[in-house]
């Protein structure tokens, strides 16, 4: 995509990119991706012949575009800001299997936009969590597709998959190992987790995390002490996952222990 980098990540080759636009609309000329893209758009006006875009689009919308897409999308002026999401070589295959996968341009359902600023959050706020996020989110992306309720997971089944989240060694899991786990076809599992659980998988181990913390903290051992027994990196990446989950600080927390 041609603009101002913000923000990047590549994931299991999938690229997000946070740019701001930086050619002139009349400095835009049809051109071609031969890999499937979705595209956020967050602010500024922006053009789009995909299907069921307006003429010109000055609100949040999020947009697919199929492997080979030629088109000459463009923003009216440089004030823009999107998220640009590249799927890697059979990535879109993969995202839409079992689902019936969109044939030409077009803008995606109101919970899809929803995902995808939720992929923006993701993205700002990078941690050891956020490759499973992505993945889960993607799913959920294909997923939206669907009209219907989720159905919910089995209850020997959810224990499976909590169990593998809660490992405290194990590397971080990924979506089809869940969803192995979990019985049910990777597209659908964020879905009927969330469904059951309330949050999504990521969030359910972020907050799984910052809970053994808090056991930590409430024993009066100190922060560093916290992060290096539970695999942060070091105490302040552990003191960002604390207010994300919590709201407040460790050192807060740990005084309202006593400590």
């Amino acid at each position: 995509m041609r603009g101002a980098t913000l923000m990047s990540r590549t994931v299991g080759g999938d690229t997000l990119t946070l740019m701001r636009p930086t050619i002139p609309e009349h400095g835009i000329d049809h051109h071609h991706h031969d890999e499937a893209h979705l595209i956020l758009v967050l602010a500024g006006r922006y053009v789009s012949t995909a299907q069921g875009m307006p003429e010109v689009c000055d609100a949040p919308a999020l947009v697919y575009n199929p492997p080979g897409t030629e088109h000459r999308d463009r923003f009216r002026s440089r004030d823009g800001l999107f998220l640009a999401i590249s799927l890697a070589n059979g990535a879109e295959q993969a995202m839409f299997e079992d689902v019936r996968a969109p044939a030409q341009a077009c803008r995606m359902p109101g919970v899809a936009l929803a995902l995808g600023v939720r992929a923006v959050r993701e993205l700002a706020t990078w941690d050891a969590h956020s490759p499973l996020a992505w993945g889960c989110l993607r799913a959920e992306l294909a997923s939206s597709l669907h009209d219907g309720p989720a159905t919910r997971l089995r209850p020997d089944a959810l224990r499976r998959v909590q169990a593998r989240l809660d490992a405290p060694d194990a590397p971080p899991a990924s979506v089809g190992e869940l969803a192995a786990l979990a019985g049910c076809h990777p597209v659908h599992f964020a879905r009927v987790f969330r469904a059951t659980v309330g949050v999504a998988p990521s969030a359910y181990a972020r907050q799984r995390r910052v809970a053994k913390a808090m056991h930590w903290l409430a024993r009066g051992r100190t922060a560093t002490e916290a992060a290096e027994a539970l695999g942060y990196v070091d105490d302040s990446h552990l003191h960002k996952a604390f207010v994300r989950v919590t709201g407040m600080t460790p050192g807060a927390f740990r005084r309202a222990c006593g400590h």
